[in-house]
This record gives structure tokens, C-alpha cells and sequence, in this order.
């Protein structure tokens, strides 16, 4: 009600994103989303409670993860 949401495709989602001295410090706030919705350009914070989700989620290990998770299976190769 407070964005005046008609269409749940109306509405995208960001995250603050802090760059440290190296791209292993960069960090998301995951617990903290922004919420706009483009047709009348209407934001809100949310702020997740009893969430899993910091306010400095880990970019880096995220990256890694995922990778790890969708790099495809190789077999073994021989060497004589």
C-alpha cells in the first residue's frame, strides 16, 4: 500500500552495496532492501526482522559459493 504496488513487475529491488580497500571487504546490506516501484517512482527501505541476512553480507564469499555451486562437473583426465 505505502509504494501503491498495482503490479508486483512494477517493483524493483536494490541493495547498498560498501566498497572497503579491497574487493574482499565489499559488503551488501542484505537485511535492509530498497524497494521502488517505477511507475510513480515511490521508495521504501525494508527492514527485515528475524532475518538470516546481515547488514554486511560478504560479496566476495557469495561470488565464490556460487560459483562453486554452478561450475559444471569435469571428468578426471589422465595424464601418462
Amino acid at each position: 500500500a505505502e509504494l501503491e504496488v498495482d503490479r508486483v513487475t512494477s517493483v524493483e529491488t536494490y541493495v547498498v552495496v560498501t566498497f572497503g580497500e579491497g574487493p574482499e571487504e565489499m559488503s551488501a546490506n542484505l537485511q535492509g532492501p530498497l524497494l521502488i516501484n517505477t511507475e510513480n517512482n515511490l521508495a521504501k527501505q525494508l527492514v527485515l526482522v528475524n532475518s538470516s541476512y546481515g547488514v554486511r553480507h560478504s560479496v566476495m564469499q557469495a561470488v565464490e559459493a556460487l560459483e562453486k555451486r554452478t561450475a559444471p562437473e569435469r571428468e578426471p583426465v589422465l595424464v601418462p
